[in-house]
């Protein structure tokens, strides 16, 4: 937009589109427990839009936990039923 013509340069210069926020959140996870992220918030002018992005920074205890949280759930946790042979068959999954 910078390149555009001078009313797009206009109102990208002049922060007239979108205002930005930053800070810093704290979620409370239940599996997972405490999660300090980046919190930063992108508002439209004149509408009740806003785009909210959570990052953790790199290497971080924050980013260590939200990585455990792509697996956990996924994991199969319920025990077949007595003498089952194929667990997978006995919770309705199928095998073909």
């Amino acid at each position: 937009m910078r390149r555009a013509p001078s009313v797009g340069r206009r109102l990208w210069n002049g922060s007239a589109v979108a205002h930005h926020a930053s800070g810093r959140k704290t979620i409370d996870h239940p599996q997972a427990g405490a999660i300090e992220l980046d919190c930063d918030v992108l508002s439209l002018h004149g509408a009740d839009l806003r785009i909210i992005v959570f990052t953790a920074a790199p290497d971080s205890a924050a980013a260590d936990k939200l990585r455990l949280l792509t697996v956990v759930g996924l994991q199969d946790m319920t025990t077949p039923p007595p003498g089952s042979t194929d667990p997978a068959k006995d919770r309705g999954l199928g095998t073909s």
